[in-house]
């Protein structure tokens, strides 16, 4: 399953504090058990992000790693930082077509 969250930093925030923010987000990744694989990174900017600068794409086992994942204390600390420095952000979770049974 695939964990999407796109990111409008606060004005004031600088890319140092941007940075910091991903490496801690990239970091559950060790604590949080069934997360497959994290990415963070800046927008491309080829003009369809709607003022979102930054995003998240993480990929997980399972919907529960997600609830797992949301609940964690880890997330949670990771969570009050975003509504400090987070002016809108968007998630989107979904199962993917690589989450399909194979057919036989």
């Amino acid at each position: 399953m695939e964990h999407i969250v796109l990111f409008q930093f606060n004005p004031e925030v600088t890319p140092e504090a941007i940075t910091a923010f991903g490496n801690s987000i990239l970091a559950l990744k060790e604590v949080v058990p069934g997360i497959i694989d994290m990415a963070f990174g800046e927008d491309l900017k080829v003009g369809h992000a709607q003022n979102f600068t930054h995003g998240l794409v993480a990929r997980m086992e399972s919907p529960e790693v997600l609830e797992a994942y949301l609940i964690h204390p880890d997330h949670v600390a990771v969570v009050k930082v975003l509504h400090e420095i987070v002016a809108n952000f968007l998630a989107f979770d979904f199962l993917s077509s690589r989450d399909a049974p194979t057919r036989a």
